[in-house]
């Protein structure tokens, strides 16, 4: 029995990794920055809204991209037949909930995107086909 991994298209990979990267990255200056100022009394704004802002626009698009991209890849396992159509259906069921939550309420918790990936792992290297 041959297990054949359907990655991501390159494009998706660096588009939704380059954008998670940009997120922790302008985390990992500005909170200790932001801080430090307000350790000294000084203040943040609009420095921080900018940067609130900003985060946001970019944690959305990562978001957005990396579950329409699991939903896509979903359906190509499935209609391929390399995992179980139930296999499939989860995973792309848990990305479209995480689709929704996030146009709802402007929010989503990014590892609930883990789980259709984990899902689908889990299914190639067992086989269930």
């Amino acid at each position: 029995m041959s297990v054949t991994a359907v990655p991501l298209p390159p494009i998706e990979r660096r588009v939704t990794g380059g954008l998670w990267c940009a997120i922790v990255a302008i985390r990992s200056l500005t909170t200790p920055a932001l801080t430090d100022l307000t350790a000294r009394g000084t203040d943040t704004e609009p420095a921080e809204t900018l940067l609130n802002a900003a985060q946001s626009g970019l944690f959305g698009a990562y978001s957005l991209l990396t579950a329409v991209a699991l939903v896509a890849l979903a359906v190509v396992l499935a209609v391929a037949g390399v995992v179980a159509v139930p296999v499939a259906v989860v995973a792309g069921l848990i990305a479209g909930v995480a689709i929704a939550a996030y146009l709802v309420t402007g929010d989503s918790v990014p590892a609930v995107l883990y789980l259709p990936t984990i899902l689908i792992g889990i299914a190639l290297l067992a086989g269930w086909t």
